[in-house]
């Protein structure tokens, strides 16, 4: 190939992008505030975001928040402060985690899950699912739960665990001993991963055999580990036992949770590969009948 037919075809290959490996440009790093209307985005399975913020008509970033239902702001004109996160596909809009609604306050619901005489304070935006003895919590816009609470015998968590002022070793993983709710617990992780569960003693005498320990599995969304790391934080503080739990003046029965998460479940993602249901009373509508993806609807 002569010189000039090299420089020639590689003058024609600078516009595509499988010719050159196409520059990442950096992210601005910090709170980010932008001001705009909030629009809904499509459904997809290789990019993150579930709405869209337009400046001056034009789209900026997709939105992730779990914090906030963006539901409740589609086609109004807010300011937002988050942090800034590159996509699943680097060649779409970054993702703005929002933290703040200028004007707006996070909300948070209490849940009273009777069979383990607990409750506990989650975003509002978070859904939850009650099967066999479990209630796990879905966020916005997630495809898998986010929290799983259930009860288990003290057979299955050694309770000299609890006591030690060391940093013992469960199954190779790391263990720390810590209190919630003023009961003794145990929080349990691997250094590598951002999955953990904790596991409170709720004491002798208290619950039967099964129920003595309530294990808390979080396992936050690819992506939005930070934001959701800090909620789960939030709600772990916030669970509370007996007559202070049960007297709160927000706490519901597992009945009632389960008709609020009916009600509030329409319009949510729905089908997909892991197969997500919709509360009684609603169908999932399926829009993208290739990867069976949906929104939840009245019957």
């Amino acid at each position: 190939m002569s010189f000039r037919n090299l420089f020639t075809g590689l003058f024609l290959c600078l516009p595509l992008v499988g010719c050159w490996r196409q520059e990442v440009i950096p992210l601005p790093q910090g709170v980010q505030e932008v001001t705009g209307i909030i629009r809904p985005a499509e459904i997809s399975r290789t990019r993150r975001g579930t709405h869209l913020i337009l400046v001056n008509g034009t789209e900026k970033y997709f939105l992730e928040s779990a914090a906030f239902d963006l539901d409740e702001f589609e086609g109004s004109e807010v300011t937002l402060k988050g942090t800034l996160e590159r996509n699943i596909d680097p060649t779409a809009l970054p993702v703005l985690i929002v933290q703040e609604i200028e004007g707006f306050s996070a909300q948070t619901r209490t849940v009273f899950i009777a069979e383990l005489g607990m409750t506990i304070d989650i975003p509002s935006t978070w859904r939850e699912t009650w099967k066999n003895g479990l209630v796990a919590f879905s966020a916005s816009g997630s495809s898998a739960p986010v929290l799983v609470i259930g009860g288990q015998s003290a057979e299955q968590t050694p309770l000299q665990f609890f006591s030690s002022s060391a940093a013992p070793h469960m199954d190779g993983k790391e263990t720390i001993p810590i209190v919630v709710a003023s009961k003794r617990a145990l929080r349990v992780y691997e250094a590598e991963s951002t999955e953990q569960t904790i596991y409170i003693d709720r004491g002798e005498g208290q619950g039967d055999d099964k129920t003595r320990i309530i294990a808390i599995l979080f396992h936050p969304p690819e992506g939005g580990e930070k934001v959701m790391t800090e909620m789960f934080l939030q709600t772990i503080r916030s669970i509370k036992f007996g007559r202070e739990g049960a007297s709160s003046s927000q706490a519901k029965s597992s009945a009632g949770s389960e008709e609020s998460a009916a009600l509030s479940g329409l319009g949510k993602p729905c089908g997909g590969d892991a197969g997500i249901l919709c509360p009684a009373g609603q169908y999932c509508d399926v829009t993208d009948l290739a990867a069976n993806i949906g929104m939840c609807k009245k019957r």
